[in-house]
């Protein structure tokens, strides 16, 4: 069985490390790029993954309120 808890936790945490060190931003924005065979606006992917984190704490916040 999955928990689903856990899951969450340890997106946020994944998501706060590659915002929080340099290098692992760059790498996953460079990893993206030969994804979709394009340039992309690193600007708005760590506002997108700020905003991915940002909802995570929320949920988690709101859960752990029960």
């Amino acid at each position: 069985m999955v928990n689903l808890g856990e899951v969450e936790r340890v997106s946020g945490l994944s998501i706060g490390y590659t915002l929080m060190l340099p290098w692992r931003f760059e790498h996953f924005a460079s990893k993206l790029e030969r994804i979709k065979g394009q340039s992309v606006d690193r600007k708005q992917i760590r506002a997108d993954l700020e905003l991915a984190l940002q909802k995570i704490k929320n949920q988690k916040a709101a859960t752990d309120r029960f």
